[in-house]
């Protein structure tokens, strides 16, 4: 592998598992608790803005001297570092300073509110579902578009509201962990610009249609079985039809 390849991947692994570009400055934001006792918890949640994506692809590019094409190949592999073609991700960091943080299962401890939508994850890093006695960081995944395939992020929506269960650990019981993003100057459909977004909206949309050709198959043996059946009451309704 090629300094300026080694370079790609390098960067692309920087980007997206320890979120430290200027880039995402806006889009990461950090709470802490404490007790009265001195434990504190510290959760640092990051969300995965278009505008963000843009920004990481040409300051990487413009720092490593890669040629366009290389610079797309890089936005493709963050897309699918992120999910982006059909999650919305968000990144976060727990660092514990007191009693041990418990989770599990975390698909119930975790919703991100989009509009009047509450989304529960469809996937995330699975070592938060063990207890967290010091730091740990991981991606969560929720849903971009629902069961029609229409996006849940849509130009009406204003703000993401990520929300972690306060009973986690006793440093944040009774309390609201929320995080906030403005989105109404983000636009989604960004994402899909350029080869990269062509790529990615291609493996979304064969994704979909492989899910609705499995779909389908199912309705029509579904249906096919229900014909059958038609059939065999129809036969035997005219057998009984001469005999009464």
């Amino acid at each position: 592998m090629s300094v300026k390849r080694r370079g790609f991947y390098f960067a692309l692994m920087v980007c997206v598992l320890s979120v430290s570009t200027a880039s995402a400055a806006e889009w990461r934001q950090k709470k802490e608790y404490r007790d009265d006792f001195g434990a504190s918890v510290e959760i640092q949640a990051t969300y995965y803005a278009a505008e963000y994506v843009e920004r990481s692809t040409q300051d990487q590019a413009q720092k490593n001297l890669w040629t366009a094409d290389e610079a797309e190949d890089y936005r493709y592999n963050l897309l699918q570092q992120l999910k982006l073609d059909d999650t919305i991700p968000v990144f976060i960091r727990f660092t514990n300073r007191g009693p041990a943080i418990r989770m599990a299962p975390f698909e119930s401890q975790v919703t991100l509110t989009v509009g009047k939508h509450r989304l529960s994850p469809v996937d995330y890093d699975k070592r938060f579902n063990f207890k967290i006695t010091d730091e740990r960081e991981g991606f969560v995944y929720f849903p971009r578009y629902d069961s029609k395939g229409k996006p849940y992020l849509t130009p009406k929506v204003k703000t993401v509201k990520f929300t972690i269960d306060g009973a986690i650990t006793p440093v944040t019981l009774g309390k609201t962990i929320d995080f906030f993003w403005d989105v109404k100057d983000d636009d989604p459909n960004k994402l899909l610009q350029g080869k990269s977004g062509a790529r990615m909206e291609m493996d979304r949309l064969n994704k979909r249609v492989g899910n609705l050709t499995k779909e389908g198959k199912e309705l029509q043996d579904r249906l096919n079985e229900i014909q059958e059946e038609l059939s065999k009451l129809n036969k035997r309704m005219m057998e009984l039809q001469k005999e009464i």
